[in-house]
C-alpha cells in the first residue's frame, strides 16, 4: 500500500491485495446469453466466460425452454454462475 508519505495519489485499481481481501469490482459487466436447443454454442460460450475468471462479469441466461439438455447444463454450473438465469416458452426474437 502506499503511504501518506508517498506524494503519488492511490488509483483504486493500483491497490496490492493482501491475503484474504480483494477489492470490490469498480464496475459490472452483464452478459446476456440468449438460447434455444444450442447447447453446443452454450457449452462454448460458458467455457469461455469461466477462463476469463472475472468477477466483474455477470452472465445472464435467457433460455427459450430447450430440450437439448441445457437446463441440465445450468443446473451442473450451480446457482453462483448465472446472475439470473430463466427457462421458459416463448416466441423467439
Amino acid at each position: 500500500m502506499r503511504t501518506a508519505t508517498n506524494q503519488r495519489p492511490m488509483n483504486p485499481v493500483d491497490v496490492e491485495l493482501h491475503e484474504g481481501w480483494a477489492p470490490a469490482p469498480l464496475f459490472s459487466l452483464a452478459v446476456v446469453i440468449v438460447t434455444r436447443n444450442c447447447l453446443a454454442a452454450l457449452n462454448a460460450t460458458v467455457d469461455s466466460l469461466l477462463a476469463l475468471n472475472d468477477a466483474r462479469l455477470r452472465p445472464i441466461l435467457i433460455d427459450g425452454a430447450s430440450t437439448d439438455g441445457t437446463a441440465e447444463r445450468v443446473a451442473e454450473l450451480g446457482n453462483g454462475w448465472a446472475h439470473h438465469a430463466r427457462s421458459e416458452p416463448d416466441r423467439g426474437i
